[in-house]
């Protein structure tokens, strides 16, 4: 369990992890220089860090929970196996990363 305000990812950070929420709300915001605007808040079902790890990039944005929220951690060597051993997943999660970053 995470608590509100707690910072799950910060932008320009490598991405490590995959992240599925269970239960709450997480904000998706992005900085420009000194300023920072709110993306989107995403709900439970939603997976978030997938960008960082599909293009092998820094992360794009900043995410923080927004209320007390379950968030389950996927590390990327799991990840990896597993995307490479269930195609249709991998296919998922790359439709999922390119419709965001549009």
């Amino acid at each position: 369990l995470y608590p509100k305000e707690h910072r799950l990812i910060e932008q320009g950070d490598e991405g490590r992890d995959l992240f599925a929420l269970y239960r709450g709300a997480v904000e998706i915001c992005q900085s420009f220089g000194s300023a920072s605007a709110s993306l989107t808040t995403l709900g439970p079902g939603a997976l978030l860090g997938e960008i960082a790890l599909i293009e092998k990039a820094p992360r794009s944005a900043s995410a923080v929970c927004a209320e007390d929220s379950q968030v389950y951690r996927i590390a990327f060597v799991d990840l990896d196996y597993i995307l490479q051993n269930n195609l249709a997943l991998a296919g998922h999660l790359r439709g999922l990363a390119a419709s965001r970053k549009n």
